[in-house]
């Protein structure tokens, strides 16, 4: 239930961000999340992950995409 009450809330504030209502707003964001994810520790095939190590991996991931764009 809590999942979907933040994914709901994610939506919302996206859409008035946007100041428009898409179904494939985002549709490019989804490989990212996933590979948050993944470089938090959460295995792929199911398992127990934490909020803190995705929190650590969205950083991680930010940290690189920085980094690129620095380069």
């Amino acid at each position: 239930m809590f999942s979907g009450l933040t994914a709901g809330l994610a939506g919302t504030l996206l859409a008035l961000s946007l100041n428009t209502g898409s179904p494939i707003v985002g549709t490019f964001s989804v490989l990212p999340v996933i590979a948050a994810v993944v470089l938090g520790g959460t295995a792929l095939t199911g398992g127990s992950g934490s909020m803190l190590k995705t929190l650590m991996g969205v950083l991680l991931l930010a940290l690189v995409k920085t980094g690129m764009n620095l380069a």
